[in-house]
C-alpha cells in the first residue's frame, strides 16, 4: 500500500487481491492514520486491485463508518469492473462517491 497526502486529504493506494490476508496487513495502520489525521475526504484507490472478497468490502464500510463519524468523506478512486461489480451489488455505490484519476499509479 502507498499512502499520498495532498491538500484535500489522504489517498491509500491499494494493490492486488484485496482479500483477508491483504486487509489484515493494511486495515491498522489506515485505521490508526485516520484517527490519528482526521482528513476532510479519505480516498481508496483501487486501480491496482485484481479482486476483492467480503473481507475488503468491510474494511472500505468500516473506513466509511470511521471516516463518516467524523464528518469527512471516504471516496473510492479508480474502480476495475471486477471490483466495481461487488461495490454495486453490496450497494455501496449509493452511499460513497467514486472518482477516477488520469495519473497513473506506479
Amino acid at each position: 500500500m502507498k499512502i499520498i497526502r495532498d491538500k484535500s486529504g489522504v489517498s491509500y493506494v491499494l494493490n492486488g487481491e484485496f482479500d483477508n490476508y491483504h486487509v489484515q496487513q493494511v486495515k491498522e495502520l489506515c485505521r490508526y492514520d485516520i484517527e490519528m489525521t482526521h482528513p476532510k475526504i479519505v480516498r481508496l484507490n483501487f486501480k491496482q486491485v485484481t479482486f476483492i472478497d467480503s473481507t475488503g468490502l468491510g474494511f472500505v464500510l468500516a473506513r466509511y463508518k470511521q471516516v463518516h463519524a467524523y464528518g469527512g468523506e471516504l471516496r473510492l478512486v479508480d474502480v476495475p469492473d471486477a471490483v466495481r461489480k461487488v461495490f454495486m451489488l453490496s450497494g455501496v455505490f449509493t452511499i460513497m462517491k467514486q472518482e477516477n484519476t488520469k495519473e497513473k499509479v506506479l
